[in-house]
């Protein structure tokens, strides 16, 4: 029989969330004196280890970015009212070949408009990255997360992607 010291590491490809691992629960000698083994998924583990369990990337388009205060883009949607968010986002602004004319407070807001990240300024000739991270601190619970600009802006053809890890924390 193989030993699992023996065994080739896995690509970094096949390491995701759904990555099933091998645990031994030590507290339960059902299987065995020693502890019994399970199965898991990464993402089980995250929150004890001080990791994020969940993980998406959305792209804002050029036409939705030119829509950025009348038609907001929902970044993370809404949760159960004792329930928000504790989240790492990475913001990419690729600036594309045309500059956009007022893309200058792009931000995280709730449904109320309730900001709740810094202000980025897209205006640049220059791709642009940022990092958010925090709780999600509106006093509304139910609500979505948006991006939006002040403004709608005009001209363009750059466009933003979110990359958002995050934990779905229960309140109290």
């Amino acid at each position: 029989m193989a030993k699992l010291t023996d065994k080739t590491l896995a690509n970094s490809s096949a390491i995701t969330p759904t990555t099933l691992i091998h645990i031994v629960y030590t507290g339960d000698p059902s299987q065995n004196p020693a502890g019994s083994s399970y199965k898991a998924e990464l993402n089980q583990i995250a929150p004890t280890i001080g990791g994020y369990q969940y993980y998406t990337a959305v792209t804002v388009s050029s036409a939705e970015i030119l829509t950025l205060n009348s038609l907001p883009v929902v970044i993370l949607p809404s949760l159960g009212t004792s329930q928000y968010y504790d989240f790492k986002m990475y913001f990419e602004y690729d600036f594309g070949t045309i500059g956009y004319t007022g893309l200058t407070t792009v931000r995280l807001v709730d449904d109320s408009s309730n900001q709740l990240s810094g202000n980025i300024n897209c205006t640049t000739t220059d791709n642009v990255v940022a990092i958010w991270t925090g709780n999600y601190t509106s006093s509304l619970f139910d609500t979505n997360i948006l991006l939006r600009n002040g403004s709608d802006p005009t001209n363009g053809d750059g466009t933003i992607k979110l990359k958002i890890y995050y934990n779905i924390v229960n309140f109290g």
